[in-house]
């Protein structure tokens, strides 16, 4: 696996590169389990009360997109109200089943999170489909794709972390709404 991620598969969408990556199966990848992480944080919002949002960079934003996923879940499920409001990610990948084993992609779900979300990319990411496979997994009317045109980085200008700030202060009002 890791010589496939030094040289990065290329496929015709962003499912179909990380389909590449892992010719064993995506969606069968053995991850550790992550439903008694799921519920200590769901506990803990509990506890503290709302959180606005949750963030998270590459794989944590795998993790961030996955507690957002599952809590979608859950309110659809259950009517259970949405405690997190909005989602921001740099560079992330998708989310994974957290009953299942794998990671979830878009060609393969009718699922979608249906929150504010900004997904921080840089178009010279080597990684760029694992972001724009996390990204396909969101309501595309409430995803915002916002392009650093760096790498593998959180952006540092002050230009860019400018625009970042009022995208993020959008979703953020957006999220309020909910």
């Amino acid at each position: 696996m890791l010589d496939r991620i030094r040289r990065f598969p290329e496929g015709a969408t962003a499912e179909d590169t990380l389909r590449k990556l892992a010719p064993e199966g995506v969606a069968n990848y053995d991850f550790p389990p992550i439903r008694p992480c799921l519920n200590y944080i769901y506990e803990q919002i509990e506890r503290e009360g709302d959180v606005g949002g949750v963030v998270g960079y590459s794989e944590g934003a795998m993790i961030a997109a996955t507690l957002l996923f599952d809590q979608e879940r859950r309110h659809l499920e259950t009517g259970r109200p949405r405690r997190l409001k909005v989602g921001l990610f740099f560079n992330g990948w998708p989310a994974m089943d957290p009953d299942e084993k794998g990671v979830l992609l878009a060609d393969e779900t009718e699922e979608v999170v249906h929150l504010p979300s900004i997904h921080v990319i840089g178009s010279g990411d080597p990684y760029l489909q694992g972001a724009m496979s996390l990204y396909n997994l969101f309501d595309e009317d409430a995803a915002v794709l916002f392009d650093h045109a760096k790498g593998h980085t959180i952006p540092r200008d002050t230009r860019t972390i400018k625009e970042l700030g009022d995208t993020i202060r959008e979703a953020i009002h957006r999220g309020e709404q909910m």
